[in-house]
């Protein structure tokens, strides 16, 4: 396999670590944030665990995880210098797989956040990967 076709691992995992590092660190900062918010008016746990379950906090917090996914496709783009949506893609993939393994493990997310961000992982990877791509001769900084 000639040199522009082969796969960047670094590319794969500094996009991959992006995604999930990036996804952590958000939804960690957003419950903190909501947790204290609730915490000054004396709400209970239970309260807190059902407020974090609403739409109100779930469709944000989606949007959010699904943005980062589209991230670490354009971080494995821009990194590899070739074969930038190809590079997207495995990183969905990658985080696609990663979701399969520990949803058993993620009992208060609904059906239907997990099914969303099971479906979206692969093309906003893609998507992130053809926006690298789209702006290879550019700087971004």
């Amino acid at each position: 396999m000639s040199d522009s076709r082969r796969i960047s691992l670094k590319a794969v995992v500094f996009g991959a670590l992006t995604d999930i590092g990036g996804s952590l660190l958000a939804m960690t900062a957003v419950g903190l944030i909501v947790n204290i918010l609730l915490s000054g008016q004396d709400v209970p746990p239970e309260e807190l665990e059902r407020q974090l379950q609403r739409p109100g906090f779930m469709v944000p917090s989606l949007l959010l995880g699904l943005a980062f996914t589209m991230l670490g496709g354009f971080v494995a783009g821009r990194v590899s210098g070739r074969s930038e949506a190809i590079h997207g893609a495995i990183v969905g993939s990658v985080c696609l797989v990663l979701s399969l393994l520990l949803w058993p493990l993620s009992t208060s997310v609904p059906p239907w956040h997990a099914t969303v961000s099971l479906l979206g992982a692969v093309p906003l990877g893609l998507l992130g990967g053809y926006l690298a791509a789209i702006t290879r001769d550019e700087r971004i900084l």
